[in-house]
């Protein structure tokens, strides 16, 4: 159990000292198998039947260090590590700390407390989350941290998974999250930072993201934006086909394309929306 006094394991420590546990988790993370937090009404019987529940949970955790099987182990301590969290905190560690460095269970209960903690205090969740040991628990957990924080201040978030998130998937992922909540708000300051992106997937889906945000909100603000970027990204015309493909009004399809009054750039998007919908005798691109 080494890994009880890694700073992985302040996880719990720092979480829940100061943190109540929201209904569900956060981002994906999704865990149906955890009971849902009890209501104030309900919190006199939860605390008469919390004896025996510590009791079940104690022996949960002997059985789960018991078992001889690699991924049932993992299993079931993540399961109390789950159940703990309202129940024990000293269990839920311990459990926690059983876990594998960095292993699939681990990385989900931690992507869920980096989540839970940044909504209560994103100053104690960046503190923890740069302690973490493991450099991919790490990183995901000061993504998921950006993304959280981009609610309120986007900028900071962009600078973050700039700054903090190496490059690859995982940034590319924090990257197009962060754009999809900075456009609801300020899409024109969202679109000048996806203009720094390096041309590859990511700033191809963040063009998408913007492109269906901003033009549902202003589509003539967007239509000027899109036609003044004079081919620096090649791929916008193909996103704003995919942001308008994806919209299941025809009638509103036809007034967003027509809000793009440069005809040079509606052509390109007319020759998007019929390379990528079957229905205009294109062909549909493998995914």
């Amino acid at each position: 159990m080494t890994r009880f006094i890694h700073r992985s394991a302040a996880v719990l420590l720092l979480l829940l000292s100061g943190c109540e546990k929201k209904s569900e988790p956060a981002q994906g993370e999704s865990n149906p198998e955890r009971p849902a937090k009890p209501t104030r009404t309900e919190r006199p019987e939860r605390a008469e039947a919390e004896p025996d529940a510590k009791v079940t949970l104690r022996d949960a955790l002997d059985a789960a260090e018991k078992e001889s099987d690699p991924a049932a182990r993992e299993k079931a301590l993540a399961a109390v590590a789950w159940d703990g969290i309202d129940i024990d905190r000293e269990l839920a560690q311990k459990a926690f700390a059983g876990l594998t460095p960095d292993g699939e269970e681990a990385r989900r209960l931690v992507a869920h407390f980096a989540m839970r903690m940044a909504d209560d205090d994103p100053e104690a969740a960046l503190e923890w989350a740069r302690g973490l040991e493991q450099a991919e628990e790490r990183s995901d957990a000061i993504s998921r941290i950006a993304v959280v924080i981009s609610t309120s201040d986007p900028k900071r978030a962009a600078a973050l998974a700039t700054d903090e998130v190496p490059e690859g998937l995982m940034r590319d992922r924090t990257y197009v999250q962060i754009v999809q909540r900075w456009s609801q708000s300020a899409p024109a300051d969202a679109a000048q930072w996806v203009t720094t992106f390096p041309e590859g997937k990511a700033r191809q889906a963040a063009l998408e993201s913007l492109a269906g945000s901003w033009l549902g909100a202003d589509a003539p603000a967007f239509a000027s934006w899109a036609s003044e970027q004079n081919g620096q990204l090649p791929e916008l015309a193909t996103a704003v086909a995919g942001a308008i493909r994806v919209i299941p009004d025809e009638t509103v399809r036809a007034k967003r394309l027509a809000a793009f009054t440069d005809e040079s750039f509606r052509a390109r998007v007319e020759e998007a929306l019929k390379q990528t919908d079957p229905a205009s005798g294109g062909s549909q691109p493998s995914r």
